[in-house]
């Protein structure tokens, strides 16, 4: 069996285009997976120099033409420079060959499944038929190869930061309409655990107060320093998250740095109250009292995992 390494989020940037536009692109996306002659020669270029330095690296390809080709690169390098040991994957391999999860397999890479088709199986289904939809992308033959996995909600601009979207769509091959109900299996025989960690909240408290610290260190101050300089309006979206609305005010000589300080590191902690709150709220979690980095706190979750 596979490792499912984890959830991650999209980091797709909003782009001014009008939802229209986009259902044209997606569409295109679908009906053309042609990649350009010198892709090879560029590509290799590249992974060598990631290779060298023991750098980690994703490619996005939804075709397992493109997927294929990239393998063809990776292969060619590894003859000379050895990618064991080194973190690299592709990112939704919607339509990956079970020869070209083979060849990650022995090469030791993974794949990032992304919930795409939750938003794009009609499309799918429109340009391909079901019978192709029912294994895009083959989750389970991934899994079962050992390929190491994780998924994300890196899909399409619509798509949020939401996880609980695509572990629905994971775990019930629906898209978000519920119209390719007759899409791929599911990921049958698997049970979603949960694990929240509540550590003492004096201890937290701590931590929180250290963070706003080791912030400071690394020179926060003189980032938001820098965004007064370079104009950006109070208003502006860095301004609204906590502690760059504080020192804003304090550099503008409306209070000291040390009531700063205590202003930053007061909303942080109110801020992890509501977190914990909030998730206190979702059932059947397994809570486990203290940080993720104690070793104990983490043996107790492996064991949960694995009971």
């Amino acid at each position: 069996m596979a490792e499912i390494l984890g959830l991650g989020c999209t980091h797709r940037p909003v782009m001014l285009r009008r939802d229209e536009d986009w259902t044209v692109m997606m569409r295109a996306s679908l009906d053309d997976p042609d990649m350009p002659a010198e892709m090879e020669r560029e590509l290799e270029e590249v992974v060598r120099i990631l290779v060298q330095n023991q750098w980690p690296w994703r490619m996005h390809a939804t075709y397992d033409e493109t997927i294929s080709r990239a393998l063809d690169v990776f292969e060619k390098v590894n003859q000379d420079t050895p990618l064991s040991g080194l973190h690299w994957f592709f990112d939704h391999a919607e339509t990956i060959s079970d020869q070209s999860i083979e060849r990650i397999a022995a090469l030791g890479g993974g794949i990032a499944i992304q919930h795409r088709m939750a938003y794009q199986g009609e499309y799918f289904v429109e340009r391909y038929g079901f019978g192709a939809a029912e294994a895009t992308p083959p989750i389970k033959k991934i899994i079962d190869r050992g390929v190491k996995v994780s998924a994300g909600t890196d899909a399409t601009r619509v798509a949020s930061y939401n996880p609980w979207i695509s572990l629905a769509w994971l775990v019930t091959g629906k898209t978000v309409g519920e119209i390719h109900r007759s899409g791929r299996d599911p990921l049958a025989g698997y049970e979603v655990i949960k694990i929240g960690l509540l550590p003492p909240r004096a201890a937290l408290y701590e931590r929180i107060h250290a963070r706003v610290q080791a912030m400071i260190r690394d020179g926060w101050i003189e980032e938001v320093r820098q965004l007064v300089a370079d104009g950006v309006s109070a208003d502006a979206k860095p301004f609204q998250f906590i502690g760059y609305a504080e020192w804003r005010e304090q550099l503008a000589g409306r209070f000291g740095k040390q009531e700063a300080l205590l202003r930053i590191q007061q909303a942080t902690r109110n801020f992890a109250k509501r977190q914990i709150t909030w998730f206190r709220k979702e059932g059947a979690v397994h809570w486990l009292e203290g940080f993720g980095d104690d070793p104990e706190i983490f043996a107790a979750a492996l064991m949960k995992i694995s009971s």
